[in-house]
């Protein structure tokens, strides 16, 4: 992990905290909810050097009395800022209080996904990736000359949905491609972590890949 990555860790540690304090709420509260064994886990996750789970960001939500869509729009800001720059402005975070409510709260439910889902969604993101490629008339070996990547390879296996792109290479990825950057993005993001995406776009994912 990185400085910077560790810095931004903290920064939504203290976010969560001065919710949490404004709420009226003890860690120990906070904690218990979310059903953690221990307080201390979440007491970690305020320290920066734990961060929240996807699975757990709805409950988390609820107990701090955030809005779910905002707190996972928030937290992307932190922990996955590139994908954030992309897919969202300041405008969408902007923390005026308005995205609270009464903590304790009933919990957004939740599509499930297994193992074999996921393993579905990768691979639908790859196949969208590579239809995307050949529209756009490059072979594999293209687009890895375009990205700078040593093998081809490396492109067959995020095809195949064996890798993934990482955020940082999202933007050079779209250019390579001649794509706009954010719907290309938004729909990665829909594969590659299903749950936030759930909870930031306010709608489900579609169930039809994830029945595994």
């Amino acid at each position: 992990m990185t400085d910077e990555s560790k810095e931004l860790r903290k920064q939504a540690g203290a976010w969560m905290r001065s919710v949490r304090e404004r709420q009226g709420l003890t860690q120990h509260d906070v904690g218990t909810f979310a059903g953690y064994r221990y307080y201390t886990q979440y007491s970690a996750i305020e320290q920066g050097v734990g961060r929240v789970a996807p699975d757990r960001y709805a409950v988390i939500s609820a107990a701090l009395g955030v809005d779910p869509s905002f707190f996972a729009r928030k937290l992307m800001c932190f922990y996955d800022p590139l994908t954030f720059d992309v897919l969202f402005t300041e405008a969408d975070i902007d923390d005026d209080g308005t995205h609270l409510r009464e903590p304790m709260g009933a919990v957004r439910d939740l599509p499930a996904y297994t193992s074999d889902g996921l393993k579905t969604l990768r691979k639908e993101a790859g196949q969208f990736i590579q239809s995307v490629r050949e529209e756009a008339g490059l072979t594999q070996v293209d687009m890895a000359d375009r990205m700078g990547y040593k093998f081809y390879t490396r492109v067959s296996q995020i095809e195949r949905g064996v890798g993934r792109v990482p955020p940082e290479d999202f933007v050079t990825f779209t250019k390579a491609l001649g794509v706009d950057p954010k719907p290309f993005v938004r729909r990665l993001l829909q594969a590659y972590d299903p749950i936030v995406y759930h909870l930031a776009f306010e709608q489900p994912v579609s169930r039809e890949s994830v029945a595994g």
